[in-house]
């Protein structure tokens, strides 16, 4: 089975290349990948895959090393108290699964993260305790990592692509990807991307229809839905240096999760 980061492993660094082309261009060098342990998929926009290919980050499904874990943890934080500590990967992966925690009543587990030049964490969420998984993921990097001109709606984002300025100056940008699967349906992925020019930083959160560990079933839709991912995104407390303590408190004792 072809998973979609076979396809998506070697996209060019062109980032106006259009994204059928990517796929199509990638895929035999994705049936050389089968014997290799497969990743699941760190995609966003065209961009944030083409960052993803340059640095070769990859966040792993379950195995035998790094099984599957049911994530038996306590999410609830209550009111942000309004202090900070310094960012921990671990503690972006406690805010994320916090978020999706409030966002949805779901079995959460598969908790991994990895760094490329900033944080990338990822869950795997059953909507009602109910297979098959989607994934959920966040990316937060630099803003200069990716260049004005991948900030807009080109046309290989789809229109459904659509970009609000908000009132603190930052930019959301919401749209949805599809990309065939060979091996069952159709692979989705609801996106919500914030661009903040002033606090310098890209967060890039998506959920998708299923898991590209296992793509022979899916969801209906997404995991999350725009507005769920919006809430995310938009949360001020997103920063490259810093989280809520809460969070960094929770990451302390989170179980299940797997740096990589």
């Amino acid at each position: 089975m072809t998973t979609i980061q076979d396809r998506l492993d070697e996209a060019v660094a062109d980032v106006h290349a259009d994204l059928p082309a990517l796929l199509a261009g990638s895929r035999n060098h994705g049936l050389s990948l089968r014997r290799r342990r497969r990743a699941l998929a760190v995609v966003g926009s065209v961009a944030a895959v083409t960052l993803v290919a340059a640095v070769g980050t990859a966040l792993t499904p379950s195995s035998p090393r790094h099984p599957a874990v049911a994530a038996h943890n306590d999410y609830e934080v209550g009111r942000l108290s309004g202090r900070t500590a310094p960012i921990t990967q671990v503690g972006v992966m406690a805010a994320l699964a916090s978020q999706v925690h409030d966002a949805v009543d779901g079995r959460i587990s598969q908790l991994r993260g990895t760094s490329f030049g900033g944080h990338s964490v990822q869950l795997l969420l059953e909507p009602g305790g109910q297979a098959p998984a989607g994934v959920v993921q966040l990316n937060l990097y630099p803003l200069s990592s990716t260049p004005p001109r991948d900030r807009g709606c080109g046309p290989e984002l789809g229109p459904a692509c659509s970009i609000q300025e908000l009132a603190n100056g930052d930019h959301l940008r919401t749209y949805i990807a599809r990309m065939p699967n060979p091996d069952g349906p159709t692979y989705v992925q609801q996106m919500a991307e914030v661009f903040s020019p002033a606090r310098g930083e890209h967060v890039l959160v998506f959920a998708a229809n299923t898991s590209p560990s296992d793509m022979t079933a899916a969801q209906p839709q997404p995991v999350l839905t725009t507005e769920q991912l919006t809430a995310i995104a938009t949360q001020p407390w997103w920063e490259l240096d810093t989280l809520p303590v809460e969070y960094v408190t929770m990451g302390r004792r989170l179980e299940g999760y797997v740096d990589q």
